[in-house]
């Protein structure tokens, strides 16, 4: 018997269009499982940053004979009201006082300067230290809302000035060390004998045990989270609105009102916060003629989360020595 000699047969055209087709319709279906797929991985490293965050803010507390947890640096305490934001931790940024580089004392607010830094690297610490865990790993900065935003500035120049000499960096980790950021808000008040103080009513500075309901309570949250809580319709009607108008705004993760945020009892989780519904609508919970400082007030209306200290049972003026830090400059 002869040797069989078959013969290979070639793919006619038709069938590599089809092999191709059926590739590229595999490819498609996959691209948005891989994409929500690395977008989850994101958002779960961004949960276990702001959780490591929660348990340094603990080790404060613990250390700290007050018992505060949201700590503020030292030259940030001898320099100006209002700070906490962002120079409770982080690596340097290059925004203005928060780089190293900074020459103003005491106004550096550089990365030896940090409380949770220094508590972390001890001897170790170094202008030249950096903290990777409070990186988001999709920061891209602060949403671009208008003219007036939320963007940090360098030397005062901003993405909105058409001759700055330097960019804005996009992301907050850049521009000021950390993705993160902490109580912002003051408003001003009268201590007992009448002398002009900050009063704080989130997490900054208080004493633990004068916090309402710690597992509801922010302390560190992503950058947009601030834009989002002052861009409600119930802080328009407040009075405390960011840029007057209701917005939604979209986390870094991907959805519109949508972000991750650490408690005060140490925990970190993904809340939501759009334009309208999901916050407490202060005006029908207080008697807003009577309460100027009412553009503070905020919290989740499924008591999921809670800016303020407030307790909400208890609406009486003479009790807020209870939930607000008081601070006068130098102090």
């Amino acid at each position: 018997m002869m040797p069989r000699n078959p013969t290979r047969r070639a793919f006619t055209l038709i069938e590599l269009l089809v092999i191709l087709s059926i590739l590229a319709l595999v490819v498609a279906l996959l691209i948005p499982s891989i994409s929500a797929a690395r977008s989850e991985g994101l958002r779960v490293k961004c949960i276990y940053n702001l959780k490591s965050l929660g348990r340094y803010a603990q080790a404060n507390g613990l250390a700290d004979p007050s018992g505060i947890l949201h700590a503020q640096s030292e030259s940030g305490r001898a320099a100006w009201l209002g700070l906490g934001a962002w120079d409770f931790g982080g690596s340097d940024g290059r925004c203005g006082a928060y780089s190293s580089g900074w020459s103003a004392s005491p106004l550096n607010l550089g990365v030896a300067t940090r409380p949770f830094n220094i508590a972390a690297a001890g001897a170790s610490l170094s202008t030249a230290s950096t903290f990777p865990e409070y990186q988001c790993p999709a920061d891209i900065g602060a949403a671009r809302v208008g003219p007036t935003n939320y963007v940090p500035e360098i030397a005062g120049e901003t993405a909105d000035d058409p001759n700055a000499a330097r960019p804005v960096f996009e992301s907050m980790y850049a521009a000021v060390g950390t993705s993160y950021q902490g109580d912002f808000i003051s408003f001003r008040g009268a201590t007992a004998d009448g002398g002009p103080v900050a009063k704080r009513p989130g997490a900054f500075l208080l004493p633990s045990s004068r916090m309402q309901q710690p597992t509801q309570l922010l302390l560190f949250y992503e950058a947009r989270f601030a834009q989002a809580m002052l861009s409600t319709q119930e802080a328009v009607d407040a009075g405390g609105a960011f840029g007057g108008v209701p917005l939604d705004i979209p986390g870094w993760h991907g959805k519109l009102g949508e972000f991750n945020v650490a408690a005060a009892d140490g925990s970190a989780r993904k809340v939501t916060l759009m334009s309208h519904g999901s916050a407490v609508d202060v005006a029908a919970v207080f008697d807003v003629a009577n309460l100027p400082y009412r553009s503070v007030m905020y919290c989740g209306r499924n008591n999921d989360w809670r800016f303020d200290n407030l307790p909400y049972a208890d609406n009486n003026p003479d009790s807020l020595s209870d939930w607000t830090t008081e601070y006068i400059a130098g102090n």
